[in-house]
């Protein structure tokens, strides 16, 4: 997993004439949780998707510089058109960007999905499959960003000590600190394991326990940096 990082940031070096060297950082903190965890061997369903994902990442910068010998590929034509509406300033307020973002990053996911699936035979284990449910549930809460801040309302209304600092949600569902995301795959991937336990769960069930974990993202918020954030990732 380490070479992926690096194969990663060469990526986004490339991307600089687009101004968007910084647009994938988030999956940096990925792939730092995977290699962390031992996650990801090679061969393995996470390392197929991660790899899948990464591919289409490329072929969108290469797509955007128009450079020749690309694999017109649905994930690198998303990714294309995310690149250039970034580039021409018009993804400026971080609900537009999320929503554009995150989409290319669905489409690209369910891509290689069906990569390493269907031409690798692999699927992933129960734990893998809970944890890619959340991450799709964090694509789908970055995309519908208005109804979150609704949630996180109605959450410090029940529990004042839920309440999010301003700046909390850019940090969280922006694209450009590793931190953030890392922590974000550790709770899912904790969740995720905690839901193969026997024991019944509450009636609320994920919900619970993602509110369980607010106060940890919190923490990990106020220990990142004591400026302001960027409003879009």
């Amino acid at each position: 997993m380490p070479e992926r990082t690096a194969y990663l940031q060469e990526l986004c070096e490339v991307a600089a004439p687009l101004g968007a060297t910084d647009r994938w950082t988030c999956l940096e903190g990925m792939i730092d949780f995977f290699a962390t965890r031992s996650l990801g061997a090679p061969g393995t369903w996470i390392s197929r998707v991660n790899a899948a994902v990464l591919e289409s990442v490329q072929g969108g910068i290469a797509l955007a510089l128009d450079h020749g010998d690309v694999r017109d590929a649905v994930p690198a034509r998303v990714w294309a058109e995310y690149l250039t509406l970034w580039h021409a300033e018009h993804l400026s307020l971080p609900f537009q960007h999320a929503q554009v973002w995150s989409n290319a990053q669905e489409i690209s996911l369910e891509a290689a999905l069906q990569h390493a699936e269907h031409d690798h035979g692999l699927r992933p284990t129960a734990v893998e499959r809970d944890f890619l449910s959340m991450v799709r549930a964090y694509n789908w809460a970055v995309t519908n960003r208005p109804a979150v801040e609704v949630a996180a309302q109605l959450a410090s209304v029940v529990d004042s000590g839920l309440a999010l600092k301003e700046g909390f949600l850019d940090w969280f569902m922006g694209v450009g600190d590793p931190k953030a995301a890392r922590i974000g795959c550790e709770i899912a991937w904790d969740i995720a394991r905690h839901r193969q336990r026997p024991e019944p769960m509450g009636p609320l069930g994920v919900f619970d326990l993602v509110l369980a974990q607010l106060p940890r993202l919190i923490a990990a918020y106020d220990g990142n940096s004591p400026g302001p954030h960027s409003a879009a990732g």
